[in-house]
């Protein structure tokens, strides 16, 4: 505590202690005498030159004499205070009564906030009531030019702007950048040759400025557009589309995984490498995956359960009943031509139909050399078109749809399929059985069974009011399931979560 003192003619001076703070103990408990002057204000303590600061030793000067008025002084500037009673508090007087508190006693409450905390509440449900002054903006980042996770993004782009959202989209392929700015999307086409291409990458991060959401869609993407997003303080999505081939045939499998020929160096670089790196990745921000299948690997090999989240693919339904059969029945099937999609399994199961029939075959890749030859080995009727701009109205002219794939995520094109009214023939491996219900939209085979896929089409064509209900099936659990509309509202879901958990 303080200690008080005489300076001059008697006037109390009081010392204090370092870290303490003079604090005057008005008394209450005398009477008002009179009204000396009511409206002169209180005068400020002489400071040091030096900062103004108190030190050890200092001593506070004598102030002049103030009163507080007496409520029924008669003064008609006097004013009733709730906190003080009608008595006087003579200050000179009351300095032998300053006591020292600590300052760390003192600073919460002279720093604490005096607005009415009824008054936050209601600003705090006003600006929920209130709308965004912006849209969410959104950027789409592809370096594919084409296939699955391509088509995705276009469609994708389409419904959430659609939703409300600014979208723009940055993508290798140039068509697909005219397509969506003929459709009022934001659309720029830059090239990302590799994992490494830092020119590539330079290129996008001006397209991130202003960015809320940046969503990437494919592994170098997610490495090269997915780090830069924090950094423009924008949320992280990273759509997780595929594994490598290595990997692939252990997603989804009840039974032996296929593994292509690959080295056990290379096996564990994939697993305790790549996949690790992709797991810390994801502690980047969210990580979207399609299917159930994927969504189960992933967890049991290292990615955290708190950044997943499971949203699949959506298609717009094209046809809701096939088109009658036609003469011979027209097969096709729609991939990347990779020893990994079965391609080869379906040309030996069609050279072991009975009946006549077309092979439609869309799609390129480096085995296509191999499946013709295969082809013209086997003198099956196939016919290889490539990589197509626009699929569905070439699937629109098939019959059925067979995709014998030995390890898949959620297939676009068995959605692609089935927005065609399609029965689809797939097997039992990845995100398959999630599309495909055996018996009821279609059928489901082992990996590299030629004579059950053989059998399957056989049980296909042959009857035509079949075929139609498989069809019709396939277009009905589309709508329901996987409509684009359902898909772009859960994304923006997403976004906006994600959007208001930093505010």
């Amino acid at each position: 505590m303080g200690r008080s003192g005489q300076s001059g003619r008697g006037a109390p001076v009081f010392w204090y202690r370092t870290g303490e703070f003079p604090l005057l103990l008005l008394r209450r408990d005398q009477h008002s005498t009179g009204n000396g002057k009511p409206l002169r204000r209180a005068r400020r303590i002489h400071r040091h030159r030096c900062g103004g600061r108190l030190r050890r030793g200092d001593r506070i000067h004598p102030v002049s004499d103030c009163f507080i008025p007496s409520a029924g002084s008669g003064h008609p500037s006097t004013r009733p205070c709730r906190e003080l009673r009608p008595h006087r508090s003579r200050l000179p007087g009351d300095r032998q009564r300053l006591r020292g508190f600590p300052v760390r006693a003192i600073l919460p409450t002279v720093l604490a906030s005096r607005r009415p905390r009824h008054r936050d509440v209601a600003r705090a449900r006003k600006r929920q009531r209130r709308p965004h002054r912006r849209p969410v903006k959104v950027v789409y980042v592809c370096t594919l030019e084409r296939g699955g996770p391509l088509s995705h993004v276009r469609d994708l782009a389409l419904s959430v702007a659609a939703e409300g959202m600014d979208v723009h989209v940055v993508c290798a392929s140039a068509q697909t950048a005219r397509e969506l700015r003929a459709n009022g999307v934001a659309a720029t086409a830059i090239a990302v040759r590799h994992k490494f291409d830092l020119r590539g990458a330079s290129a996008i991060w001006p397209l991130l400025r202003g960015a809320d959401v940046v969503h990437t869609h494919d592994r170098r993407a997610g490495l090269l557009a997915r780090t830069q997003a924090p950094v423009r303080g924008a949320h992280s999505v990273h759509t997780f589309h595929g594994l490598p081939d290595e990997l692939f045939g252990e997603v989804g499998s009840d039974g032996a995984a296929w593994r292509p020929g690959a080295s056990r160096l290379r096996v564990a670089w994939l697993r305790y490498g790549l996949l690790r790196l992709e797991a810390l990745l994801s502690y980047v921000g969210t990580v979207v995956v399609p299917s159930r299948a994927l969504l189960e690997f992933v967890l049991r090999n290292g990615f955290p359960a708190t950044r997943l989240r499971h949203i699949p693919y959506g298609v717009a339904t094209r046809r809701r009943a096939p088109r009658p059969c036609s003469d011979p029945p027209r097969i096709g099937t729609a991939a990347i031509l990779e020893r990994r999609k079965g391609i080869d399994v379906l040309l030996e199961a069609c050279a072991r139909l009975s009946a006549p029939y077309e092979l439609h075959v869309f799609g390129d890749g480096r085995e296509r050399a191999a499946l013709e030859a295969q082809s013209r080995r086997l003198r099956t009727s196939a016919c290889f078109h490539g990589f197509v701009d626009d699929l569905g109205p070439r699937l629109d002219d098939l019959d059925v749809f067979a995709l014998p794939t030995r390890g898949d995520n959620l297939p676009v094109a068995i959605l692609e399929a089935m927005a065609s009214a399609l029965p689809v023939i797939a097997t039992k491996v990845g995100g398959n059985p999630e599309l495909v219900e055996d018996g009821v939209n279609g059928r489901l085979v082992a990996v590299d069974d030629v004579s059950g896929l053989a059998d399957a089409l056989e049980w296909t064509l042959t009857d035509e009011g079949r075929r139609q209900a498989l069809g019709r099936a396939g277009a009905q659990r589309l709508e329901e399931r996987f409509h684009p509309a359902s898909v772009a509202r859960r994304i923006v879901a997403l976004y906006d979560e994600l959007c208001a958990s930093s505010t």
